[in-house]
């Protein structure tokens, strides 16, 4: 089994969502796999590894809520998920008056304030309730995929993509960084 290497990102987001009872079971199944398909092809094995983690974490995140009766844990995540676009919405402004509206570096000032503030909303979401931030991140993980398969925005794929996976790891690393300060 030398010489392939699991998708480092997708293996990190799975062991940020299952639960520590979960977690070793699963990723081990998928690592076991993984090697299977690779010994074929290292393009589609790592295409399935995605594509297993893709659909696997809002199953997961689902689950997670119903078995544990989260209805609290979700509505902190959703309303964390309302600060964040308020404070992402007044990030905007200020940038677009510094840089204009429609130029290339206001975008790209938009990704640093839009993660910047996902990453506080992990944070809060963290502080508040305990499975909240990553309610969160799945949250942002199902807007940003809906947005980009149903939005005819003039936002570059570069962009959207970077919301679609970045987002959720700022959420998941703002929530860490609650956990750090909490110790």
């Amino acid at each position: 089994m030398t010489g392939w290497r699991v998708p480092t990102l997708p293996t990190w987001l799975l062991h940020c969502v299952l639960s520590p009872e979960d977690r070793d079971a699963m990723l081990g199944d998928l690592l076991e796999e993984y090697g299977i398909r690779s010994a074929v092809s290292r393009t589609n094995a790592a295409r399935w590894y995605w594509g297993q983690a893709c659909r696997s974490i809002p199953v997961v995140i689902v689950s997670s809520i119903r078995r544990r009766g989260s209805l609290i844990t979700v509505s902190i995540a959703l309303g964390v998920y309302v600060f964040v676009g308020v404070l992402n919405f007044a990030g905007t402004a200020v940038v677009a008056r510094l840089f204009g509206a429609n130029s290339e570096s206001s975008r790209l000032s938009g990704v640093v304030v839009g993660l910047g503030a996902i990453a506080i909303g992990g944070y809060v979401a963290g502080w508040m309730r305990r499975g909240a931030a990553t309610v969160l991140g799945g949250l942002v993980l199902i807007v940003a995929a809906l947005l980009m398969t149903a939005s005819n925005d003039s936002a570059p794929f570069w962009y959207q993509l970077t919301f679609l996976i970045c987002g959720p790891v700022a959420a998941w690393t703002g929530v860490l960084l609650c956990r750090s300060q909490k110790r």
